[in-house]
């Protein structure tokens, strides 16, 4: 998997997350799902805006893609589905599934190749809405490699209040395979400000605060 810095990691998600003025283009990767098969759905129901007028640049609050125009879903920076603490935002459906090509997890349960779920106006999951693939554990939305590597949270506070992300990040040989807090707390990093917890599956989360 691919190892970005904080800052890096969030100039990816803005260029994803960045506004798709002329309309929706097909996924140009394969969908896996737990529990189905086979290709995108593409979504054409009709939204909110006042008459299914696009929000243009106007952020307009929502709690589900209902409440957004037919082009758009509702899309939460703490990617919470609404259960958290941020409200969401609608936002303009990508042209095109992510680069990334890593399985994500999307709030309807279903794991899908990065950035699809959004397609079908559907926002991904970091509330543990999925069951990990084998050999995997949740890290926010995204699957950490079990005995390999740990998973990484970093929060954008100055920059973006209630933006966060998640990062899986090489395990150190001398972990020998265990991903606790006393083995990845003191790893050097690019965070200024950096703490640990363990999740209730025993894996390490790194907090980082950017």
């Amino acid at each position: 998997m691919a190892f970005l810095s904080p800052r890096s990691e969030i100039l990816a998600l803005a260029l994803v997350f960045a506004g798709a003025a002329f309309g929706l283009a097909g996924c140009s990767g394969g969908v896996a799902t737990s529990g189905s098969s086979g290709g995108m759905e593409e979504t054409s129901g009709g939204g909110g805006n006042g008459g299914g007028e696009p929000a243009g640049d106007v952020d307009v609050p929502c709690e589900s893609s209902e409440d957004c125009d037919a082009s758009e879903h509702c899309h939460f920076s703490d990617y919470g589905c609404g259960l958290g603490e941020t409200s969401g935002t609608c936002t303009k459906l990508p042209l095109e599934c992510g680069h990334g090509g890593e399985p994500v997890c999307a709030c309807d349960g279903q794991i899908e190749i990065e950035h699809c779920p959004e397609l079908r106006r559907v926002d991904i999951s970091a509330n543990g809405a999925c069951t990990p693939p084998d050999g995997t554990f949740a890290c926010g939305f995204r699957f950490c490699e079990t005995g390999t590597e740990y998973c990484e949270r970093i929060d954008y506070p100055s920059w973006h209040p209630g933006l966060v992300t998640f990062v899986c990040r090489q395990l150190p040989a001398s972990c020998n395979g265990s991903d606790t807090c006393a083995c990845v707390e003191g790893i050097d990093s690019d965070c200024p400000e950096t703490s640990c917890e363990m999740d209730s599956a025993g894996h390490a989360r790194v907090l980082c605060v950017d």
